[in-house]
């Protein structure tokens, strides 16, 4: 999880933060992306 955080914290913008986010999500989520919220997916 700390990989994560560090992600979202040296993210310049809100998109890129969200990249990251399911970036993150396809490694670590057992539903992968589909388990973020609708608004967070890409």
């Amino acid at each position: 999880m700390t990989f994560y955080m560090a992600g979202i914290d040296t993210s310049e913008d809100y998109e890129t933060c969200v990249k990251r986010l399911n970036n993150w999500a396809e490694d670590r989520l057992e539903n992968r992306k589909i388990g973020l919220p609708i608004g967070l997916r890409r």
